[in-house]
Formats: C-alpha cells, sequence, structure tokens
C-alpha cells in the first residue's frame, strides 16, 4: 500500500491533539478541516438538506449509499445517514475521514469508487477505532500530563491573586448579513445548513466581499 496506516493514524492523533475518538471529536476534526457533515434520509429529508442534495445531483448517491464525501472547489461535505447507529455512525466518519486525511479527495469529487482508496480508508479507520497499546498508553500520558499542568496554572492564579481581563474592540464595515468561513468561497446566510454550527465562522465585511473572492452560495442564496 502506498501509506502505513499505523504512522498515518499516529500523525493525525498527534496533529489534531485527539484525547479520544467518537462522533463528536470526529465531527470537529472535519469542521475544523473545512467539512459540514450533512446527516440525510433515504426517504424523507427537511428543506435544507434536500436543497443541497439537489443542487449537487447527489439524489442517487443519497439512495445507494450510507455515507460518502463530496468535495471541489467549493464545498466540502460529509454525508452520513441519519438512520444509523451511533457506532455505525461513528465507523462512517473515521473511514471518510481516512479519505480525507489521506488526500483521496484531490483525484475524485465524490469518494468511494476506488477500490485502493477505500482499502487505505478502511485501515485508517481500524487502526483509529482500535488504537495499538502503546497508542492507548501515549494518549493516557498526555490527558495526565495536561491535567497536571491545568491544575498547576489553577494554583498559581489563585495564590498570586490574579485577574487577568482582554479587551477586544474590533471594528468592521461589514456587507448585509451575510457569513463566510475561513476555507470557503461562498457567502451564506445566516441559517444555512452549510455553515449552521460550524466554529470558523465570520460576518462578511466590506472588504471581503470588494475582493470579489465570494460568490453567492447556490443553496440558500441560489438566485443572487
Amino acid at each position: 500500500m502506498s501509506i502505513n496506516s499505523k504512522k498515518t493514524v499516529k500523525e493525525f492523533l498527534k496533529t489534531y491533539s485527539l484525547k479520544e475518538v467518537n462522533e463528536s471529536t470526529l465531527i470537529n476534526v472535519l469542521e475544523k478541516q473545512g467539512y459540514t457533515v450533512v446527516f440525510f434520509n433515504s426517504i424523507y429529508n427537511d428543506s435544507d438538506v434536500s436543497n443541497i442534495i439537489q443542487a449537487l445531483n447527489l439524489e442517487d448517491y443519497i439512495l445507494s449509499n450510507r455515507g460518502f464525501t463530496y468535495a471541489n472547489d467549493k464545498y466540502r461535505l460529509v454525508f452520513i445517514n441519519e438512520d444509523l447507529s451511533e457506532e455505525e455512525r461513528i465507523v462512517l466518519l473515521a473511514h471518510e475521514e481516512g479519505h480525507i486525511y489521506c488526500n483521496h479527495t484531490t483525484t475524485n469529487m465524490i469518494i468511494g469508487n476506488d477500490v485502493l482508496q477505500e482499502y487505505e480508508a478502511n485501515e485508517f479507520a481500524h487502526y483509529l477505532l482500535h488504537p495499538t497499546k502503546l497508542t492507548k498508553t501515549k494518549l493516557a500520558i498526555k490527558r495526565k500530563k495536561k491535567l497536571s499542568i491545568a491544575i498547576l496554572i489553577a494554583v498559581v492564579l489563585v495564590g498570586i491573586g490574579t485577574t487577568v481581563g482582554v479587551v477586544v474592540s474590533n471594528q468592521q464595515s461589514y456587507q448585509g448579513n451575510y457569513y463566510i468561513t475561513e476555507t470557503g468561497s461562498s457567502y451564506h446566510k445566516k441559517d444555512c445548513m452549510l455553515i449552521k454550527n460550524k466554529n470558523n465562522v465570520k460576518k462578511l465585511t466590506k472588504k471581503d466581499y470588494d475582493s470579489k473572492k465570494y460568490k453567492p452560495c447556490e443553496v440558500c442564496l441560489p438566485n443572487d
């Protein structure tokens, strides 16, 4: 194989400082990478999910897949069937993260048709969800070390009676009530599903708008 799966997983855990791997932490990592996790239903979806499926012509994929990744210059999306159990969702998220972290998104817009890439993603998910004893030990040591540092800082602050206040003033001229992400190339309405619950969302400034780097979202602003 072209990658060493064990080594790749160790690098991944170190890069994102993961203390544990679960549905929440995997979604958090995906969001840091600029991806939106879209939970869909093969029978019925609410209007936001239906709009993105139709806009990207993904109806066939929704009917035939439990999960897949869609990535191009404008959108980074991981689709997961909401009817799966939590354990199944975690396995799928780990698998799709394998595709992303192993750079499979550079070859196809929709991932899942290359046999070797599927093998690599499966290997990544396996070692991510079943770490070796050495990896478990290192993660445990890291957790204890961080806890010790946090306790030490708390004791020092209480001991010297230090109060720290930070005031940040940031005056900007904004362009309407639109929002962008650090990794995206489109601007969105505040309630657009593509930016909902993301941590890297900021309001579109006039400077951002005038730069012409951002175009209206095809999902929430299709007629702009």
